[in-house]
């Protein structure tokens, strides 16, 4: 199943390639201006997941110091400037964000593991967005590189064509 699937995806990949060679200069420079625009959206993209990932990180570093039998101290933020001091409550509990406005109180350990798999599934998320932009900036060299010989080539043929 998954081969049929890598299959089917390799020959819709097969069906958007683009013979760099037949386009003209002016297709080429909106070629290249299609891919610049996806690299900027895909390097946006890969900043707001490791954005995300370092927030999740450090959720989990909260919620496993939160896992002492005696009361911490801690600062509880009023806004985003003025913190109070305040201790925890060992209870062996904590509440998480969910997502969209949720929240759920549940064992430490639950909770580490529920932050755990954010953290996978981010990271396996960036992994892919790195990979995705690496073939984007690939592909825009190639295409800066056609460009330049295919300007070097029509300047050649208009020098020669003036020349005799």
């Amino acid at each position: 199943m998954q081969q049929q699937q890598q299959q089917q995806q390799e020959e819709v990949e097969e069906e958007r390639t683009i013979d760099l060679s037949s386009l003209s200069v002016q297709q080429l420079l909106q070629v290249r201006k299609q891919i610049e625009a996806d690299c900027k959206t895909l390097a946006n993209n890969v900043r707001t997941l490791k954005i995300a990932w370092e927030r999740y990180s450090a959720s989990l570093e909260a919620v496993k110091a939160m896992d002492k039998p005696t009361p911490q101290p801690l600062l509880v933020p009023l806004s985003s400037s003025m913190y109070m001091p305040g201790k925890t409550v060992p209870n062996g509990k904590v509440m998480i964000d969910l997502g969209t406005g949720f929240y759920a109180k549940m064992p430490i350990a639950q909770a580490e593991a529920v932050l755990q798999r954010k953290i996978d599934y981010v990271t396996k998320n960036v992994n892919a967005f790195e990979k995705n932009f690496d073939d984007q900036k690939e592909m825009l060299q190639r295409v800066v590189d056609v460009t330049q010989r295919r300007v070097q080539q029509e300047a050649a043929s208009r020098g020669t064509a003036t020349l005799t």
